[in-house]
């Protein structure tokens, strides 16, 4: 299979690609926009519609994992018009160019549980989005753009991936093992997801044709400080 992984050289594009790669019946091609973390990743910046179609047009994937877009809640809040450039609108653009190319692949887009208000947790994938954030309401415009389309779709809800190389997680693990003080909340609750089990779930999603609304998150939930704890 023709695969496309958009995003490669993110924390989480990385550990998928890598693990798509190891697959014998895999074809496996990313993209990178700034750091080119494989000499085979092909640049893309993904708010460039001619450089995405050049894209599309030489690997005509068969599957493609969208992991691109921003994850900075600080930019977004700050300039809703930035979150929509990056989060919303490549996706659109997106689905034009696999329909003018006549490509119809499976499309996994990977979302957040940002689409959710977060008053209550333990949200099910049929519970009604309500963002508080310009990026949790960038992210549902991209949904809603999937959901209306043709092409068989998969999109991914998941929270706080966690592992190596994560900003928080490589924080949290040097100050823990230099017996640094640490202040974490006790009374903010989230579902800490492995992103070795967050990449398993993605590679079955496109074995077994999963398609709709996904929520992939790990089945716990800790205030950060009750995470702290357990990883020290």
């Amino acid at each position: 299979m023709k695969v496309l992984v958009v995003g490669a050289s993110s924390f989480i594009g990385l550990r998928l690609y890598g693990q798509l790669r190891d697959d014998p019946d895999m074809d496996v091609v990313g993209t990178y926009f700034e750091h080119q973390k494989d000499p085979g990743f092909l640049h893309l910046d993904i708010t460039d519609p001619e450089e995405l179609e050049q894209v599309l047009a030489q690997v005509r994937p068969e599957a493609v994992y969208w992991v691109a877009g921003s994850k900075n809640l600080k930019k977004c809040e700050a300039d809703p018009e930035y979150a929509r450039r990056i989060n919303t609108y490549p996706v659109m653009e997106l689905l034009r160019i696999l329909a003018q190319l006549g490509l119809r692949p499976h499309v996994v887009f990977v979302s957040t549980d940002y689409v959710f208000d977060g008053e209550r947790g333990r949200y099910a994938a049929g519970d009604a989005p309500r963002p508080k954030t310009q990026y949790g309401q960038s992210n549902l415009w991209a949904e809603q753009c999937l959901q209306a389309s043709p092409f068989p779709c998969s999109i991914v809800r998941t929270s706080a991936v966690m592992g190596r190389h994560g900003t928080f997680f490589d924080w949290l693990t040097h100050a823990l093992g230099q017996n640094q003080p640490i202040d974490l909340f006790a009374d903010v609750y989230f579902s800490p997801t492995p992103i070795g089990r967050l990449v398993m779930c993605f590679q079955r999603i496109v074995a077994q044709r999963c398609l709709g609304i996904l929520h992939v998150c790990g089945n716990q939930r800790l205030s950060r400080y009750e995470f702290a704890i357990a990883l020290k």
